[in-house]
């Protein structure tokens, strides 16, 4: 059975998030029976701080007690429905510190999203859709949008107007596509990075600050295809790198910067990306 996570994603008091975090379960669960079993997952239940991991969750797993069961909740889920309110038009601080927490938990799943707010939550919403891709998730179309004017009275009691349930029911069937989909496939793949997990492994071991520089070093080589091994010292917004597997030499585009040899850098970029679409070959962009 799929298991799709509902996060609350307000920890503040007097918040509205966990009774529309409950509608869209009950009405999620109604629509697909024995299909999918749907569980809140309550930020406020985690407790986590302001992120306190000294290695980035993209280099190796969490030391933390409480970011290994924050990992093995969030890991247990198959997809997501994120219900945001909009603060200032971002999400709530709380919620974009969760998602930093980990990577490989959220990698190769789908996510949809409920907002609630004055405007619907439409503006935090798509900040989150920004962070869905470096995260290799699936952040589907259909999006629920919830008006605090019409959807509660007095800002409070949520009353939802009936269109919104049609709305979540579209979302569910579409997060569940996904889901299947997804399932049948292994997770994205990533450039080899040996040498980054093996500098991980020894901060762990040593506990030891001076490790951390060897794993920042160790994060800027990739192996490439025949063994090749590229560094980044270069500036990483500057250069766009791709091999091709029947040469295996590695051919830089200017990607920003002048022109150089006659040719504008937006041909040389667009002929870099043509050379590495096919399934021969592969490209990193930094």
């Amino acid at each position: 059975m799929i298991r799709i996570g509902v996060i609350i994603g307000s920890t503040r008091p007097g918040r509205n998030g966990e009774q529309v975090a409950r509608w869209v379960r009950d009405v999620a669960a109604e629509h697909v029976g024995d299909a999918a079993d749907f569980e809140l997952v309550d930020l406020k239940d985690h407790a986590l701080p302001l992120l306190d991991e000294a290695v980035p969750a993209r280099m190796a797993p969490g030391r933390h007690p409480h970011t290994r069961r924050w990992a093995e909740r969030i890991g247990a889920c198959d997809a997501y429905i994120v219900v945001t309110p909009e603060y200032n038009t971002a999400p709530p601080a709380a919620l974009t510190n969760a998602i930093d927490y980990l990577y490989e938990e959220w990698g190769g799943k789908p996510v949809g999203y409920v907002g609630y707010g004055i405007f619907g939550a439409v503006m935090a919403v798509q900040k989150l859709r920004a962070q869905a891709g470096p995260l290799r998730m699936a952040d589907i179309g259909p999006q629920v949008a919830l008006s605090l004017r019409e959807d509660f009275v007095d800002f409070a009691d949520f009353k939802p107007q009936e269109p919104h349930g049609a709305e979540v029911r579209g979302l569910v069937d579409e997060l569940l596509a996904w889901a299947r989909a997804l399932a049948r496939c292994a997770r994205l793949p990533r450039p080899p990075s040996d040498g980054l997990r093996a500098a991980a492994r020894q901060w762990f071991s040593r506990g030891d600050s001076s490790v951390v520089n060897a794993s920042t070093k160790a994060r800027r080589e990739v192996t490439g295809p025949a063994g090749r091994t590229t560094n980044f010292d270069r500036p990483a917004s500057v250069y766009r790198r791709s091999w091709s597997r029947a040469s295996a030499q590695p051919q830089h585009s200017r990607v920003r910067g002048s022109a150089t040899s006659g040719r504008s850098w937006r041909s040389r970029a667009s002929r870099a990306s043509t050379a590495c679409s096919s399934a021969s070959s592969w490209t990193i962009v930094r």
